[in-house]
């Protein structure tokens, strides 16, 4: 903003202006809202959902489900062993992730693949 005597020709005051030819004046308020996001669960796309579930006190954990993730064998009683899978269970999104772009987020399209198995990734 650039301060500029008044328009009314008086030096008692001052106009504000983007300093851009033909801008001064044409103010208008705006605003822009929107809010996208994904929930685990049925709390889906809509913020309402979510709330009711934090207000209930539930959440959404489940086992891992078979179409998005082959383990391929039981997780093994030593965590600590290592080449091994421990996941059991999380929280899952059950909108269809063959739809996930992964171009508008920083997941490489090989980790966004929908259905993951352990012997391709490790």
């Amino acid at each position: 903003m650039i301060q500029q005597p008044a328009a009314n020709g008086q030096t008692n005051g001052t106009r504000k202006t983007t300093g851009i030819s033909g801008m001064q004046d044409c103010f208008n308020p705006i605003a822009i809202t929107g809010m996208a996001c994904r929930f685990a669960g049925d709390a889906s796309s809509r913020p309402a959902r979510l709330w009711n579930l934090c207000a209930e006190g539930r959440d959404y954990w489940s086992s891992i489900h078979k179409e998005r993730f082959y383990i391929g064998s039981p997780p093994h009683a030593d965590k600590e062993r290592s080449g091994r899978d421990h996941a059991i269970d999380g929280y899952f999104m059950n909108q269809d992730v063959a739809h996930f772009e992964a171009e508008f987020s920083a997941v490489a399209t090989a980790e966004s693949t929908p259905k993951l198995s352990y012997k391709e990734h490790h």
